[in-house]
């Protein structure tokens, strides 16, 4: 497995790369953990389709708007997390990108092949901005 530590000027393969998976997690180890906090995670793990390709991305800022950006700026198929704000949440949902919540006391690299197991956050759909209740 590749594991790339994410520049902010990318060269244009690594822009490429499909990416299926993105979890927040606590460090930058192979085993760690999922962070019980999203704007908050020290970095995001992005795992490609051919589950070969590895990106680790500091959340420089330590913020929400942060964390979602480049989820969004990654466009992943699914999002690990261990917690997320309902703010959040209805950012990622509009953008296509499908939720799921992980415990943070298991190493987030295992939780990938059951990731489709994992619950959805419960207010998922129910925040989107700009729709009426």
């Amino acid at each position: 497995m590749t594991i790339i530590f994410a520049k902010f000027n990318q060269t244009a393969a690594e822009q490429a790369m499909n990416w299926k998976y993105v979890l927040t997690v606590q460090s930058q180890k192979a085993r760690t953990p999922l962070s019980p906090f999203f704007g908050r995670a020290r970095w995001l793990m992005a795992v490609a389709n051919d589950g070969r390709g590895l990106q680790m991305i500091p959340n420089r800022d330590l913020t929400a708007r942060f964390v979602v950006d480049q989820i969004i700026r990654l466009t992943p198929q699914t999002v690990i997390c261990g917690y997320i704000d309902p703010k959040s949440a209805a950012l990622l949902l509009k953008a296509g990108i499908d939720l799921r919540l992980g415990p943070c006391s298991v190493p987030a690299s295992e939780l990938i092949q059951s990731a489709v197991t994992l619950p959805i956050p419960p207010f998922a759909g129910l925040a989107v901005p700009g729709r009426r209740s």
